[in-house]
């Protein structure tokens, strides 16, 4: 038994490291490689199986650790899910425009509890996406009244089975 939980948690902790995807619109491989390492999600709790119509709590860990400081000066982040959009690693704009809730974390924790409920029976994914805003230190060549944010997205899905 203590051996099938170790099996199960190895899996589901693999599935989560490679579940992020950090979306950038440079097309370098290994500028994406490079990033795809430096954010995830460290943790996620959340019923494999819930009722119909009834929300559920749920908590989630995003690795805050992935911050220059030299070149960063503030951060926060936005977690943003959804539980009608059934596709595994649903992109921004697609949970955004079906967003259940979205959440902040301005204190840069990264730490979410969330709710979700799903309407509809059988096999549905929570679709979650971590949208990570970063302002940029001033720098010589940029007014002082101007700041460059730089955006990154960590997408998880999980899936889910509905019941009456």
């Amino acid at each position: 038994m203590e051996r099938i939980f170790k099996i199960i948690s190895f899996a589901f902790t693999v599935l989560l490291i490679t579940s992020c995807n950090n979306k950038k619109e440079e097309n370098s491989t290994e500028t994406l490689k490079s990033n795809l390492s430096k954010s995830k999600i460290l943790f996620c709790s959340f019923p494999d199986t819930v009722k119909v119509n009834k929300v559920i709590d749920g908590k989630l860990q995003y690795d805050v650790s992935n911050i220059d400081s030299t070149v960063t000066s503030s951060r926060f982040l936005v977690l943003v899910l959804s539980t009608s959009v059934n596709k595994e690693l649903a992109n921004y704009k697609e949970v955004d425009n079906n967003a259940l809730l979205s959440y902040v974390d301005s204190l840069n924790t990264g730490k979410f509890e969330f709710k979700a409920v799903f309407e509809k029976k059988g096999k549905q994914m929570l679709n979650i996406v971590i949208r990570d805003h970063k302002f940029l230190k001033p720098q010589k060549n940029i007014p002082r009244d101007k700041m460059i944010l730089r955006t990154s997205d960590c997408l998880f899905s999980k899936e889910v089975f509905v019941v009456d």
